[in-house]
Parts: C-alpha cells; structure tokens; sequence
C-alpha cells in the first residue's frame, strides 16, 4: 500500500467531511469504497479506514499487514477526527498503532448544522500557521477559524480564499496527513475547480509556495479525487444510492458534498 505521512508545504495533505447526516454518509460512502469508520475524540467524529473490501467491482482497499516505505518514513501517531488530530501518537504499535497506519481521512458532523450544509474539505500542509494566515488575508482571503489545537499532533485553520473555495490549512506536530495515497479507495490528488484559474493559482502560489491543480468551473471549491477501478461502473454505483452526476468522474454525494473518482494514480504521492 503506497503510504506517506510527510507533505511539503502547501501540498493536500488532509481531507475532512463534514456532513449534516454523518451516520447516512457513512451508510453512503462505506459500500461504495469499502471504508470503516471509527469513532474519535467524541462528538461525533470517526477516523475513515480501509476496509475488507469495496462494493462490487473492488474499489475498495483491503487492510493487510504488509508495508512499503512510502514517501514518508515512520508510522503515523495521533488520532484524527472529522478535521484533525487527537491523540498521543506515541507510535508504540499496538492494535490502535495499525489502524492509524491506514487513515484514509475524518468524517464528523457539520459544526453548524443544516444550514452549513456537507462538504469535503481540502487541507494544505503549513509549516507556520501565523505566516500563512498573514499572507492569506493580505491576498483577500477571509481566516475563519485559527490555529484550533487538534490533540497532541498539530493545529488547524479553515479560511475562505478570495474566490469563495473554502480550504483548510493543518500544521503536524509529527507526521502529517492522510498515510494511504493512490489507491483504489484513497486520496489520488486534490483539484481546486474555480471560475478564474490563473487568479487562483496566483493566490495559492504565494499563500503557499506551491501550483495547485486547477480545472475552471463556474463556482470556485476544492474537490478530493478517490481511486476507483473503473470509473463507470462507480460512477453507476453512486447514481444508485443517490449520488448525482456532475461530469465525467465528478459527483455531488445525497447531502451535496462534491467529490471526484479516478483510476490514474500518483498525484497524491508525488505531491
């Protein structure tokens, strides 16, 4: 399994859910990419997990023992919940240890109920929270929440670039991120769908240092792309436990939350 648990700066390093229906989310998500989900920190937050197994045509990751070096280095410590870590991440390789190992991302629910609405959040990789949040707000964007503790591994912020793409920036005290990449069932990149691309790879660029992936769209937000095997067959599969079809390999899930499906890998660990 391609595993890392160090980004470079501005990089996706970490995807949330936050949904007005978690348990019908998980209900939604579990079958269609073989995700478990457990729960952490309380209220309401879970860890997503590979699972046994997809639904059908094998999208799903299945949880083994075996390793590779991945991109980065040592085990993953730490729990993480619907937006980020709580835990002591203290590596020692107990039952716990393992399932850490294979963090696909947070679901928990939304922090403003209904009228926030589902959505995944991207979070980019930021080695100073401070910086960051000074250069984003110099370039138009609107910091919503700063530097929120997230156990004993890092801090996150959420903000609203000047577009209208809500983002959230995390900052690991260990490791970082998602540790499962490129895999049917993972992350396999992160793509900022916006009305003007240019305007926004010029603000991430120097919020960040880095070149995000764009794709223009009429309205500016991030998506997270999962592996699949065959794009199609999922893309059935989700139009039949609600989902609706947005284009090709794009869909909106039952509560609106957008996400994409691919079956070209390696984005997410070369990042």
């Amino acid at each position: 399994m391609p595993r890392r648990t160090a980004y470079t700066e501005g990089t996706p390093c970490w995807i949330g859910y936050a949904g007005v229906d978690p348990t019908g989310a998980k209900d939604f998500y579990a079958p269609l990419f073989g995700w478990e989900f457990r729960s952490e920190g309380g209220r309401g937050h879970h860890l997503i997990l590979p699972g046994g197994g997809g639904g059908g045509d094998g999208d799903g990751l299945v949880r083994g023992d075996g390793r590779d070096g991945g991109d980065g280095g040592e085990d993953i410590g730490g729990d993480r919940d619907g937006t980020g870590v709580q835990g002591d991440g203290d590596g020692t390789g107990s039952g716990t240890d393992d399932a850490r190992a294979g963090i696909v991302g947070g679901l928990g629910p939304s922090p403003a109920g209904p009228r926030f609405g589902s959505s995944w959040t991207v979070y980019l990789a930021a080695k100073d929270l401070g910086a960051a949040h000074r250069r984003a707000e110099e370039r138009g964007a609107r910091v919503l929440v700063r530097g929120v503790p997230a156990g004993a591994d890092g801090r996150l912020s959420l903000a609203v670039d000047p577009l209208g793409a809500s983002f959230g920036l995390w900052h690991g005290a260990h490791d970082e991120g998602v540790v499962l990449v490129d895999e049917p069932g993972a992350l396999t990149a992160a793509v900022l769908r916006t009305p003007h691309p240019d305007a926004s790879a010029t603000f991430y660029r120097e919020v960040c240092g880095t070149e995000a992936a764009t794709d223009e769209a009429e309205r500016a937000g991030w998506v997270p792309y999962f592996g699949v095997v065959d794009v199609a067959a999922f893309e059935d599969r989700a139009r039949a436990a609600g989902a609706r079809l947005l284009a090709p390999g794009l869909l909106r899930d039952p509560w609106g939350a957008v996400f994409g499906v691919t079956a070209r890998y390696g984005a997410a660990r070369a990042a």
